[in-house]
């Protein structure tokens, strides 16, 4: 119809709680249809019941890179488009950050890397041309109080 907006969505990866979750939260009160990615589907859908009708979730572990592909065309399948690519999601490895070992912070790093990257290839295999946004995650900001 003429004169109505058409509703952008947005992926959030690690939407269900914290940083993600007020990122997709603020989406939602501007109108962003949001589909939070991660691995705990009970937190997901908790956070979706929280946020309301312009959430939904897709549960997948993003370490396992060879089924991120399958999980944006999924999303893609059933919004049709995507238009905001939020990379949020990492391990907290909660603790001080004189515990943190080079190997640990290493390991979390390419991780985190690796699942953003494959998300966003996984975007842009389907013409995706909007938004993408690494997020600073409490993980890197490791040993803060803020964090604990």
């Amino acid at each position: 119809m003429k004169g109505l907006k058409k509703i952008r969505v947005a992926i959030v990866t690690g939407g269900a709680s914290g940083i993600g979750f007020a990122i997709a939260n603020k989406f939602v009160k501007n109108n962003i249809k949001v589909i939070l990615i991660g691995r705990d589907r009970s937190k997901l859908k908790l956070a979706c019941e929280t946020l309301g009708v312009l959430s939904d979730f897709e549960g997948c572990d993003l370490s396992d890179l060879h089924k991120l592909p399958s999980v944006v065309k999924k999303i893609w399948d059933k919004n049709g488009q995507i238009d905001i690519l939020v990379n949020n999601a990492g391990m907290h490895l909660k603790k001080p950050m004189d515990e943190v070992t080079d190997d640990d912070f290493q390991s979390d790093k390419r991780g985190s890397q690796n699942d953003a990257t494959a998300t966003f290839r996984g975007c842009t295999e389907h013409q995706f041309n909007g938004i993408s946004v690494w997020s600073a995650r409490c993980n890197c900001i490791y040993g803060f109080k803020i964090c604990s």
